[in-house]
């Protein structure tokens, strides 16, 4: 939704003269002249939050913060209060908006999409029908994997860890990561340890099955790009013994596979994904922020036909993520492409 609709509802707080203003979703929804997002029932917990700078600054423009609501009985409570300046202040702050600036050029920057959403979920669809012809189909390995790391990311033990390394290696290796000059193939799976503590870190459990509307806020793709350079480093670390001395880059093909297997809140930047963003003009093949907000824009774009897919096919498997969902649609356009 555009802001230009949002801001009659700002304007409505603003001349509101009681301290507290309950309304209901349909108030705001004729307010606004158009339906709320579906996170504000689905995700209301992030939609209604005042420190989500994507939506919330709508009311704390006002002055007011959210102090109470409900997503069954769908309304909201918005209170006068001196703090809201300080909730709006942070998404004010240079770094906020450098990173705001940047994700708004790279949005701006997107061409015309060449493929439909109809042909994206088409994609993905064919996707799935290797899993389901083949009970042990390589596939699988993501559901494997992350379904572990999101059962098991708070507060692991060493035990639990290792079998995340595991599952970690396998899936990597299930997806071609092991093959060739890979440093992967020179180490055993424990070489992961101090990857997984650093994904499964409290710093980051704001990652995991992270929704989309969270993700399109410019200081969530920064955490994301900053733990991608940390995961860099630490194989750099772990690999001195290797080559000259200097260690092993991980590539961007590796640490975003590394991402979706665990987290989940990155597709994985290999050749037929790249592929498949250069024949439908979506988003930029290089990784990295730009790339990643012209995605998360791409999906709210079509929340509904991409939501309504993503939960149909989690409802008897692992849930998937906004990002795997992508990943599936465009890995497979690339590979039918390609091969």
């Amino acid at each position: 939704m555009r802001v230009s609709k949002y801001q009659r509802w700002t304007d409505y707080l603003l001349n509101y003269p009681d301290e507290l203003c309950r309304m209901t979703f349909s108030e705001i929804e004729m307010l606004i002249g158009d339906k709320l997002p579906d996170s504000a029932k689905t995700y209301a917990s992030v939609f209604w939050s005042n420190s989500n700078g994507h939506y919330a600054k709508h009311w704390l423009k006002s002055g007011r913060i959210v102090i109470e609501y409900d997503s069954v009985l769908e309304y909201a409570v918005l209170k006068k209060d001196c703090t809201a300046e300080g909730y709006l202040s942070k998404t004010n702050q240079p770094a906020v908006k450098q990173m705001t600036n940047i994700c708004d050029a790279a949005v701006a920057k997107r061409k015309t999409p060449t493929l439909s959403c109809d042909d994206l979920i088409e994609a993905s669809q064919r996707y799935m029908q290797e899993i389901s012809a083949d009970e042990h189909a390589r596939y699988l390995s993501w559901e494997h994997c992350h379904s572990y790391f999101i059962n098991n990311y708070i507060d692991p033990d060493d035990e639990q860890i290792d079998l995340m390394c595991l599952h970690l290696a396998w899936y990597l290796a299930s997806w071609g990561m092991l093959r060739g000059g890979s440093f992967l193939l020179q180490k055993d799976y424990r070489v992961h340890f101090p990857v997984v503590k650093l994904l499964v870190s409290k710093e980051y459990h704001e990652l995991y099955d992270c929704p989309i509307e969270k993700l399109a806020e410019p200081m969530v793709c920064a955490k994301i790009m900053e733990l991608s350079e940390r995961i860099v480093n630490l194989y750099k670390g772990l690999t001195i013994d290797l080559g000259n001395g200097e260690g092993k880059s991980a590539s961007d093909t590796l640490v975003t596979k590394i991402l979706l297997g665990t987290i989940g809140c990155t597709p994985a930047y290999d050749r037929y994904f790249k592929s498949g963003l250069a024949l439908s003009n979506v988003a930029q093949q290089r990784y990295g922020q730009k790339s990643m907000m012209q995605l998360v824009q791409y999906y709210m774009d079509h929340y509904d036909q991409l939501e309504l897919f993503r939960t149909e096919i989690s409802r008897s498997r692992v849930a998937y993520t906004p990002m795997k969902i992508l990943d599936m649609c465009f890995w497979q356009i690339g590979f039918d492409h390609d091969v």
